[in-house]
C-alpha cells in the first residue's frame, strides 16, 4: 500500500515538474516573440513602407507611427492574450481596490524616479526626470497622437512584454522583477543609440520603474493594475514633480 501511494506521489510530482517546465518553454517562446515583433516594428516599419514607396511626414506620419503602435499591440495581445484576460476579470472584481493601488503604486514610482535622480544627479547630470510636460502644450492632432502612442500603447507594450513576459519565465518574485529591469534596461539602452556611459546612466531609471512594476504584477498578479499605475506616471508625473516635489 504505501509503495503504492509513493508512486503516486511520485507520478504526481513529476507531472507538476513537467508542467511548469513546459510553462517555462511556453513563456520564453512568448518573450522572445515578443521583444522581436517590437524590435523589428520599431526599426523596420517605416523601412519596410519605404521599400514599396511609401513616404510620409508631418501628421501623417504620426498617424502612421500611431497605427504601427496599435498594430505591434494587437500582436502582443493575442500572444499574451489569457494572461491577459485573466487579469481583467480580476480587475473588474475588485475595482475600487485595483484603482487604489493602482494610484498608490503610481505615485510610488515618480517617488522613486525623483530619489534615483537626485542620487545618480551627483556622479553624472541628467536632463530631467523622462517625463513628457503634457500639460503644457496647446491640444493639436500632434500631441493627441503623441498621447495615445507614449500614454496608452507603449506602457501596455512594456508592461505586458517585460512584467508579464518575464514573471511567466520565473516563478520567484524578486529574481523575475530584477531579471525584467535588467532586461528592459538592456532593451531601453540599446535603443538610445548613444555611448556606453550615457546609455547606461539613462537607463537605470527606467530599469527600476519596470523592476518595481513587475513586483507589483508579481504579488498581485493582475497586469491591469500595473498598466493603470504605469499610464499614471508616464502621463502624470511630471504633474506630482512640478507640484508636490
Amino acid at each position: 500500500m504505501l509503495t503504492i501511494v509513493n508512486k503516486m506521489y511520485h507520478n504526481y510530482n513529476v507531472n507538476i515538474g513537467d508542467d511548469m517546465k513546459n510553462d517555462s518553454v511556453k513563456g520564453i517562446i512568448q518573450l522572445v516573440l515578443a521583444v522581436l515583433f517590437c524590435y523589428a516594428f520599431e526599426h523596420f516599419f517605416f523601412w519596410a513602407l519605404g521599400k514599396i514607396g511609401l513616404h510620409f511626414s508631418g501628421d501623417m506620419y504620426l498617424i502612421m507611427n500611431t497605427i504601427k503602435y496599435a498594430i505591434l499591440c494587437v500582436i502582443v495581445y493575442i500572444i499574451y492574450q489569457s494572461k491577459i484576460k485573466s487579469s481583467k476579470n480580476k480587475f473588474n472584481k475588485s475595482i475600487i481596490t485595483s484603482a487604489i493601488f493602482s494610484i498608490g503604486s503610481f505615485v510610488l514610482l515618480v517617488f522613486v524616479n525623483f530619489i534615483l535622480h537626485k542620487a545618480i544627479g551627483t556622479v553624472h547630470a541628467l536632463d530631467g526626470y523622462g517625463f513628457s510636460d503634457y500639460f503644457s502644450q496647446s491640444f493639436n492632432l500632434g500631441l493627441a497622437l503623441n498621447l495615445i502612442v507614449n500614454v496608452i500603447f507603449k506602457p501596455f507594450l512594456l508592461v505586458v512584454v517585460f512584467c508579464l513576459g518575464v514573471s511567466n519565465i520565473v516563478r520567484k518574485v524578486w529574481p523575475s522583477s530584477i531579471l525584467a529591469g535588467i532586461l528592459f534596461g538592456l532593451f531601453y539602452a540599446f535603443n538610445l543609440n548613444a555611448s556606453i556611459e550615457t546609455a547606461f546612466w539613462l537607463s537605470i531609471i527606467p530599469s527600476c520603474v519596470v523592476l518595481l512594476s513587475t513586483y507589483f504584477y508579481k504579488t498581485t498578479q493582475n497586469i491591469w493594475m500595473v498598466y493603470i499605475s504605469y499610464v499614471l506616471y508616464i502621463g502624470c508625473g511630471i504633474f506630482v514633480l512640478r507640484y508636490f516635489v
